[in-house]
């Protein structure tokens, strides 16, 4: 009988200490969920809402500008944004000022397409297309036939451009070099991997210094990684001391120079030649300055026409800035 009780007592201890610990962790269950929805929004959340705000602009019915009447509304800033970036709006992870300063120009560049497409249209020019291809289409047809009224780049122009921006047209000079690079080893950086390093690189010099085979001493010391280097590149600085970095590039052909401590690790070097300094002559470079001095003429036409135009044609500009509390 006493054992009976005894018994029964512990079962009772038992589904008291069961009920008290369910109890406690239902009251922690609670607390925690009560505290997650009073916690202010992620930093991440926070962020999302200027750019929810700017994109539901583009998406709302908003009047934009009017350009000789005709209304820019929001659906045409986001067509034009669209055609502008081959389909794509906006990256959602921009932030609301980037957001706004986009938006903003691409607001005043649909306005000068717009004020070239009437203007176009006013020639007699047509088009196939429709909505902001259209626009675009006319834009550049009016462009393109101001264009053919100018005289076309001359051959004094490009040489004019070449003479006077010398400094453009110059290849730095270098060295042909060989380089056996030894990295530290493992992903922390310690003083003893380093003087690890710096022993192997040391003994690594010490065999090129014999005559040893510049490859022959990559494939026994360089990590796969870094291999081509000791078949031979151009060098023109590195991730270095400034005074290594003179010594490296005064290499002389088969000097040996090293170990020179570089960005992860250390380096030995062995000079191939001497690389001056060059400017690309003027047949090579005739061509690239004819096309920029081209597209060049073509941007200081168009900003012409479009100042032109805003003279003699009324143009109201209404946002976005003035209209986004709307949409928010």
């Amino acid at each position: 009988m006493m054992r009976m009780l005894q018994t029964l007592k512990k079962l009772r201890i038992l589904v008291t200490c069961i009920i008290i610990g369910l109890t406690v962790a239902a009251i922690f269950l609670v607390i925690r969920s009560r505290s997650r929805r009073l916690q202010p929004p992620t930093a991440a959340l926070t962020h999302a809402k200027p750019n929810l705000a700017y994109l539901s602009l583009l998406n709302s019915d908003q009047l934009l500008a009017k350009v000789e009447g005709v209304e820019l509304r929001s659906e045409d800033l986001k067509n034009f944004l669209q055609l502008d970036f081959h389909g794509q709006l906006l990256h959602s992870s921009m932030s609301s000022e980037d957001l706004s300063a986009r938006i903003a120009s691409g607001l005043d560049q649909l306005i000068e397409e717009e004020l070239l497409a009437q203007e176009a249209k006013r020639r007699g020019l047509t088009t196939s297309l429709e909505g902001a291809q259209a626009r675009r289409d006319l834009s550049d047809q009016y462009l393109k036939s101001e264009l053919t009224k100018l005289a076309p780049v001359d051959d004094r122009e490009v040489r004019t451009l070449y003479k006077d921006h010398g400094e453009k047209f110059l290849i730095p000079g270098g060295v042909e070099l060989r380089e056996l690079f030894l990295p530290h080893q493992g992903d922390k950086y310690t003083k003893e991997k380093r003087e690890k390093a710096l022993e192997l690189a040391e003994e690594v010099a010490a065999h090129a210094r014999k005559g040893e085979s510049f490859e022959e001493l990559g494939k026994q010391y360089v990590p796969i990684a870094f291999l081509d280097r000791s078949k031979g590149y151009l060098f023109k600085g590195g991730v270095m001391d400034a005074a290594d970095e003179q010594k490296v590039l005064a290499l002389r052909p088969a000097e040996i120079l090293g170990p020179i401590r570089v960005e992860g690790g250390y380096s030995v070097f062995q000079g191939i030649a001497s690389v001056r300094a060059r400017r690309i002559p003027f047949y090579e470079a005739q061509e690239k300055i004819k096309i920029y001095l081209e597209v060049r003429r073509q941007d200081e036409l168009r900003k012409k026409l479009v100042s032109e135009l805003r003279q003699r044609v009324s143009v109201q500009r209404f946002g976005p800035d003035t209209v986004l509390a709307a949409v928010r």
